[in-house]
């Protein structure tokens, strides 16, 4: 039992140590899960309404309504917390719409903001395929 018990140890130590540390774990861990991992939004009522107080980390947010909504100020804002929290941020602007003077006003600090503007949508996938496997920003907008 113990050679087991220490093989696959070596294991999980092996995967985590080539794909990150949540790659692999004992199905122990499971279990009794705790709370996400957050990100708060920067805006106190959005936070109280969210189930753990912010975005969760490690997850798909998707913003979605019509135009003039928010959406992009709230991605800002985002993106302000993030760099708070001493995390690197990147945002991918697809358009060519961004605004520095508006993500300055949200507080975003713009020496410490990636800003990709990738040609076309391939290049926007291999952007953020990138980013994500080398864990390299702690939001990505």
């Amino acid at each position: 039992m113990e050679r087991r018990t220490s093989t696959l140890d070596e294991l999980l130590l092996e995967l985590q140590q080539r794909f990150g540390t949540q790659a692999a774990r004992r199905g122990a861990a499971l279990l009794a899960p705790g709370p996400p991992a957050t990100l708060p939004t920067g805006l106190a009522a959005l936070d109280a309404a969210l189930p753990h107080g912010g975005l969760p980390r490690d997850a798909l947010t998707e913003l979605v309504g019509p135009r003039s909504a928010g959406a992009t100020s709230l991605a800002l804002a985002v993106i302000a917390q993030a760099q708070l929290s001493g995390e690197l941020a990147c945002l991918l602007d697809l358009g060519r719409t961004f605004a520095p003077a508006a993500a300055a006003q949200a507080g975003v600090d713009l020496a410490a903001l990636a800003l990709a503007r990738p040609a076309d949508g391939a290049e926007a996938a291999l952007v953020v395929a990138t980013l994500l496997a080398r864990r390299a920003v702690g939001v990505l907008v």
